[in-house]
């Protein structure tokens, strides 16, 4: 994952003694993990004191092909609150794991209704907004209708989508939910809260510039992607900064025990930032 990082740095000394006639930044946030949650802060310091057009390259791996889409991505998590009884008698209680097995069925069904609905972009691996949920825990004892029951879920929508049109659906069928369980007198609190604020999507506009610059410089034959994972781009793209993904190694060698880049990966990500270099020198 820091393939592109080391090759950026290894041309530092290059660059410096290069005659420039437009400035390389270099941007390192943090935290982009859990939520880009870094980037902003970065983005707004640099718009405001360094440049509102500069072209933006987020180093991601995408095997040195230019990625010009990416979705956005948000995580939550849902508590449900029911009532205790034992399970021997479940006209007295409401078991939190049930309501939100209720909950999980239905974040899924809205995925399949998204595609029914034809919100399909077929540059995608997956091309539709996905949502899953990736852990779940609740209840104290198999005898006993379960009090607690949490879940944390995500939400990647494409560009075209936006995660507040999808989630007003989650809300709206947990509201529809609580009517039906309480007008049979059962008791049940449901509540969700973000986990990270909204990673925007990387929509395929605004990017021609930037684009153009990539492809000068890349092997002849190199094409135009879309990614499912979440990048600081779109939070780059907001600010009005033109911008794609782009750097060596797999996504699909990343997040595994035995994580890696091949060499070659880093050898051509290190003659692309060569040749770019040397376009934003001054004629001599």
């Amino acid at each position: 994952m820091k393939g592109f990082i080391a090759c950026v740095l290894a041309m530092v000394p290059k660059w410096v003694e290069a005659p420039l006639q437009q400035p390389i930044y270099l941007g390192f946030s943090y935290d982009e993990e859990i939520g880009c949650v870094g980037a902003p802060s970065l983005i707004k310091r640099f718009y405001e004191h360094y440049s509102t057009t500069a072209h933006v390259i987020v180093g991601e791996p995408t095997s040195m092909q230019p990625v010009v889409a990416q979705k956005g991505a948000t995580n939550l998590r849902t508590m449900v609150i029911g009532q205790e009884a034992h399970s021997s008698q479940v006209n007295q209680g409401t078991s939190a794991i049930h309501v939100a097995a209720r909950l999980v069925t239905f974040i899924e069904d809205t995925m399949a209704a998204l595609v029914e609905e034809g919100r399909v972009d077929e540059a995608f691996n997956v091309p539709h907004t996905s949502l899953h949920v990736g852990k779940i825990k609740g209840g104290t004892a198999i005898n006993i209708m379960a009090r607690e029951c949490q879940f944390e879920w995500e939400i990647r929508h494409l560009p075209t989508d936006t995660f507040d049109e999808i989630y007003a659906r989650f809300e709206a069928y947990c509201a529809q939910l609580s009517a039906e369980l309480q007008a049979k007198g059962k008791h049940v609190e449901i509540t969700t809260e973000p986990l990270n604020v909204t990673v925007p999507g990387l929509a395929d506009r605004d990017n021609d510039q930037v684009l153009r610059l990539a492809k000068d410089h890349l092997p002849a034959g190199c094409c135009d992607h879309a990614v499912a994972y979440a990048t600081e781009a779109g939070q780059f793209q907001g600010q009005g900064l033109q911008t794609i993904i782009l750097g060596p190694g797999s996504i699909a060698q990343a997040h595994q025990p035995d994580e890696y880049i091949d060499s070659e990966q880093l050898e051509a990500c290190e003659a692309f930032l060569a040749k770019m270099g040397s376009a934003l020198e001054r004629p001599a």
